[in-house]
């Protein structure tokens, strides 16, 4: 999945200057050690800990860099052991297959949801990269249609559409008449039909596709697909 990184950093690092009631040129290790011990006494899982914790790690190996703190009070401060309990199971070549097939596409639904779909299969992305793409996205370079991505950090990278997804993506713009480049490149079909698309969407769409074809496995999930 695409994680919005700036808000759930944020959010953690908030979450701790108010827990440890200090500047940043305060903190020491001590001071992460407490936190640390605190999260395990919450019970949360050793995922949900690397993950708070690797959090800081970032923020204060950046603040002793850039000469804001004398010294990198998280320099010391261990993860815990993650297991593969975060692995997801990613679907057989002949699963992607039978999920792409079995779209109908003489809807506008049908011709949105597989051309969501073969960009999270074949081009591998991300579904919020997806949800934020808009029609002047779609560009010709070189002789070749590509999708300008916007990822995290900012930073924008074109991926090439392969013919058969580029004839799938075009059946469904065709559907939606004149766009100007701003527009979004997905919207919803029914309630608020004109909005951009959300992830909740995308997930939804995905998961109710899956169950139909009897793929159910408990890991599987939207991000299963650009993986797979």
């Amino acid at each position: 999945s695409c994680f919005n990184t700036k808000r759930d950093y944020k959010a953690e690092i908030t979450l701790f200057y108010r827990l440890v009631g200090k500047k940043a040129t305060e903190v020491t290790l001590h001071d992460l050690i407490a936190y640390r011990e605190g999260l395990e006494t919450r019970g949360l899982k050793p995922a949900t800990i690397a993950k708070k914790l690797t959090v800081l790690r970032r923020l204060f190996t950046f603040l002793y860099e850039q000469g804001v703190i004398p010294i990198n009070p998280s320099a010391g401060v261990k993860l815990p052991k993650v297991s593969n309990e975060t692995t997801r199971e990613i679907l057989t070549l002949a699963e992607c297959n039978q999920l792409l097939a079995s779209i109908e596409t003489a809807t506008t639904r049908g011709k949105r949801d597989k051309a969501i779909l073969a960009l999270l299969l074949i081009n591998g992305l991300r579904v919020c990269e997806i949800t934020r793409a808009n029609a002047g996205d779609l560009m010709q370079t070189e002789g070749c249609l590509v999708l300008r991505v916007r990822g995290k950090g900012g930073k924008n990278i074109d991926t090439r559409i392969r013919d058969d997804v580029r004839e799938v993506i075009q059946s469904y713009v065709s559907t939606r008449g004149t766009l100007q480049e701003k527009d979004s490149l997905f919207i919803g079909t029914t309630h608020r039909a004109k909005d951009r698309i959300t992830r909740r969407n995308v997930q939804h769409m995905v998961k109710v596709r899956l169950k139909r074809l009897g793929i159910n496995r408990p890991h599987v999930s939207t991000h299963s697909l650009r993986h797979s």
